[in-house]
């Protein structure tokens, strides 16, 4: 009899000892599971690989399409900040840009954007923002190269020399005035 109860409570205990070592690997498993979640989550947070890939993605924007578009115009860089998507001209932000500033970053802006998603046509207006022929011929250089059909509108005064795109074999100019568009060459 002595020998049977030593035995049945050696059972007990190793069927205990199973039990409790069976409940410590599925803990250890359930531990695994949870600091993987954390992982994923932290992964996904607006912290996360998102935030990592729009900064990338940013600064890459910036040093490449929007570097490429600013050297042809001739102007200074046109930056999207990576961490609060605020708009730079250089160093100065969008709101205290003058208006030809303020044209010259929108119009880099919007030629990005017709070349990322393959626009047909641009279609940019009040161009006489810019203060000069030097800035206009860089729109010119911009839009040209841009390789995106282009109408550029802009207001001159009667007396203001106006280019012969055609002669150039970009284009054509027409004055419109009186609600009729009629072509014209450069005085």
């Amino acid at each position: 009899n002595n020998a049977i109860g030593t035995a049945t409570i050696a059972l007990n205990e190793a069927k205990t000892g199973l039990a409790a070592f069976l409940q410590y690997r599925e803990a250890q498993q359930l531990l695994k599971g949870v600091a993987q979640n954390d992982a994923i989550k932290d992964a996904l947070s607006p912290t996360g690989v998102r935030q990592i890939k729009l900064k990338e993605a940013i600064i890459g924007f910036n040093t490449g399409v929007l570097a490429d578009l600013c050297g042809k115009f001739g102007v200074m860089q046109v930056n999207l900040n990576s961490e609060s998507l605020e708009i730079y001209y250089g160093t100065r932000p969008f709101e205290l840009l003058s208006k030809c500033e303020k044209f010259i970053v929108r119009t880099v802006l919007q030629v990005a954007i017709a070349k990322h998603d393959n626009s047909e046509l641009l279609v940019i207006d009040d161009a006489d923002e810019l203060n000069s022929s030097t800035d206009k011929g860089g729109l010119i250089r911009m839009v040209l190269d841009s390789k995106i059909p282009a109408v550029i509108c802009m207001a001159m005064q009667a007396d203001t020399s106006r280019p012969n795109f055609e002669a150039q074999g970009n284009g054509k100019t027409y004055l419109i005035a009186n609600g009729e568009a009629k072509p014209f060459n450069s005085k």
